[in-house]
């Protein structure tokens, strides 16, 4: 699976979605408002028990993952 990160209002959101779809084609399609930018991006693993490990980067929104995303990415699939 894939995701990018967006800071929304001082937020970190993260949208996952799967690996046919390009990074830069969820960005385009994203609602976008004055406060909505797109801050990392990457692949991500899931383990058992629940964790989520981000690694990598988007080649074509030229973002890489973060250190805090996997925590971040963990947190949303608990809250799912």
């Amino acid at each position: 699976m894939k995701y990018v990160m967006f800071d929304v209002d001082g937020i970190d959101v993260p949208v996952v979605f799967p690996e046919v779809i390009q990074h830069y084609q969820v960005v385009v399609n994203t609602i976008w408002g004055s406060k909505v930018t797109p801050v990392s991006a990457g692949k991500i693993t899931l383990f058992a028990p629940l964790r989520v490990e981000a690694h990598g980067e988007s080649i074509s929104l030229e973002l890489k993952s973060r250190p805090e995303d996997s925590a971040i990415l963990t947190k949303y699939f608990e809250d799912f």
